[in-house]
């Protein structure tokens, strides 16, 4: 299994998948002119893209889904909660529930409901012949069914979208950050490294550190909380790698 970050922050996201001949895109969050650019930059193409899985319908996970409708065939799955509170219909949806497996040429793809202040949010935990990888983004906090799965994973991107001192010190109004904070907000990078050294084994050899806010977080405060608090589970032995909201990782072996 191969993974590339082709964006990750509040202006867009979205996660390409590849293992075996089968390559998928997890949220349409970037426009589909940015999408088709970062995939030719890691030597794919968004013609051979297989299915997109969309994990909410905030605009920064389902951007350029409307131009990818009209231009591609490439089928999209999401809840049917999701589905209805998009602010435009897909003449081309799929509905999955969040205990269904799903099957697509020798990937099995297992929604994992979280806790985040949209319709119907989901993370995902995909499983090849030889790989499992996990998406946990957009959750206020790490519910039983996550931890399970993180303990199984090879490869997992989570959310570290902000320093809890940045948030509280910042200029966002109170409301704001009750609500970044809160069980139906986001992961702080603290939230996210502990949920690993807690939950992790030894079989995690990347983690791809997700979401970081603009404003409440810096990539070295990410990586060195994560860094700091990880690194105390001596079992664990993984590299962290950094998403950028404004370029796509390297394609990554899982």
């Amino acid at each position: 299994m191969q993974i590339s970050v082709l964006g990750s922050g509040s202006k867009g996201n979205s996660i390409f998948l590849k293992a075996g001949d089968t390559r998928l895109l997890f949220d349409m969050g970037l426009s589909c002119m940015q999408t088709r650019k970062r995939l030719e930059n890691i030597g794919e193409d968004l013609n051979s893209i297989d299915a997109v899985f969309i994990s909410h319908e905030h605009s920064d996970h389902i951007k350029g889904l409307e131009t990818l409708q009209r231009q591609y065939s490439i089928p999209v799955l999401l809840t049917k909660e999701t589905y209805e509170a998009t602010r435009f219909k897909l003449f081309k949806a799929h509905f999955f529930r969040h205990d269904q497996k799903l099957h697509l040429n020798g990937v099995t793809i297992q929604p994992i409901k979280t806790s985040h202040d949209s319709r119907d949010s989901c993370g995902f935990f995909i499983t090849s012949k030889k790989s499992r990888f996990g998406i946990f983004t957009d959750l206020g906090f790490v519910s039983d069914p996550i931890a399970g799965v993180l303990g199984k994973l090879d490869g997992v991107a989570i959310e570290t979208n902000h320093d809890i001192d940045m948030l509280l010190n910042g200029s966002y109004p109170y409301s704001l950050k009750q609500r970044i904070m809160g069980n139906s907000g986001h992961l702080s990078n603290i939230d996210a490294a502990l949920a690993v050294k807690e939950q992790a084994s030894r079989r995690l050899k990347k983690v791809f550190l997700a979401h970081l806010s603009d404003n409440n977080n810096t990539p070295e405060l990410a990586m060195n909380t994560f860094r700091k608090i990880t690194s105390k589970n001596i079992s664990l032995s993984f590299d962290t790698i950094m998403t950028d909201q404004d370029r796509e990782t390297d394609l990554i072996r899982i």
